[in-house]
Order: C-alpha cells, then structure tokens, then sequence
C-alpha cells in the first residue's frame, strides 16, 4: 500500500505575518482583516505546495493520505504582541479552519499536534478546538489534539512534537532501542 504523508507546522493563522486567506476575514466585532502583501505572497506559496502535493498524490497512485498538522496553527494574544490580527478566540479559530479546511477534505486522516502555549493557548485550547472543528483523529481518550504524536505506518514509527524536551530523552532513546531491536524504521521529528 502507498501511503503519503505529510507534515506542516507553524501555521500562526492569526499573526499579521502568518497565514491568511486572499479575502481576508470577517471578525466577531464587525470589522474586516484584509491579509498584507507578505502574507498573500505566504498564501501563494501554500496552495502551491499543496497542489504539489496532490499531484503527487495522484501520479503515484496513493492508496491513503495523512497530514499531521505540527504545532502552533495559530496566534493567540501572547507576548503584548501588536502582530495578531484579533484577540478573540473564535476570530483565531475561525482562521485557522478556513485554511486548513480543504487539506482536511482532501486528505483521509489528520491529526494535530499541540504547539507552544504562548500561541496556542494554555493547555493548547486553540489547537483543541480547531481540531474538533475539523473533526480530525482522537486519541484513545478522546482528544483531538495531542502534545505528542507516536504514528505507526507499516513498519516506519513516527515520533513527532513540536517541542521536544530532555526529560523524554530517556524515553524516546527506549523507543528507539525496541524499534531498532524490532528492525523498524524511526522517524522522530521535533520542531
């Protein structure tokens, strides 16, 4: 079976440096955020990777896609920041599903990776409900996002975070030892 996987991060939806959509957004309040030269260059980019990506898909005959969204979708109100385009939590919401919507579409299975907590929100609430939102993969107890991913795909383990610490070393070095033992493949990925 050929499975594509791909993996984004660092979105920032809600930053004025971050991703937009063309047309902007409507906010709670009324008004209208209108995306700025950097970010429409950004936009551009983005659906042209994609576009790559489905051609991909398509030319290689892929029997099964997964995207694993790593981390930092959005930009809360963090560090009296002046570069967020709104401090309403359903504004960064909103964003953040406008542009993941049709990746979400497109592909069979996604799951979403807790980021930082300066722009995702204490406990990475952000990233929870825009992947409730999105309606992606739960974890066995439930939740949509998760600050760690382990991601089994044939005989490739895939150990992906955004943030990595050394108080895991240990652990992933014991995942490692029993993959290497079990002759599979390891990818670990940390932003």
């Amino acid at each position: 079976m050929k499975i594509l996987i791909v993996i984004v991060s660092d979105l920032h939806t809600n930053s004025t440096t971050g991703l937009c959509l063309p047309e902007g957004v409507s906010l709670d309040d009324g008004g209208v955020y209108r995306p700025n030269r950097g970010q429409r260059f950004l936009f551009d980019y983005w659906t042209d990777f994609w576009a790559r990506i489905a051609d991909i898909a398509e030319n290689y005959v892929v029997d099964k896609k997964i995207v694993v969204v790593n981390g930092d979708i959005s930009d809360g109100d963090h560090h009296n920041s002046y570069q967020i385009i709104s401090r309403h939590p359903s504004d960064m919401i909103r964003l953040a599903v406008n542009i993941l919507e049709p990746v979400r579409r497109w592909t069979d299975v996604m799951f979403i990776v807790r980021g930082t907590p300066a722009h995702s929100g204490k406990g990475g609430f952000l990233e929870e409900e825009i992947a409730k939102d999105l309606d992606v993969e739960c974890d066995d107890e439930g939740r949509y996002s998760r600050w760690h991913l382990y991601l089994d795909v044939d005989t490739v383990r895939f150990d992906i975070a955004h943030h990595g610490s050394m108080g895991s070393f240990l652990q992933m070095l014991l995942y490692v030892l029993i993959d290497i033992f079990l002759l599979r493949v390891v990818v670990i990925l940390i932003h």
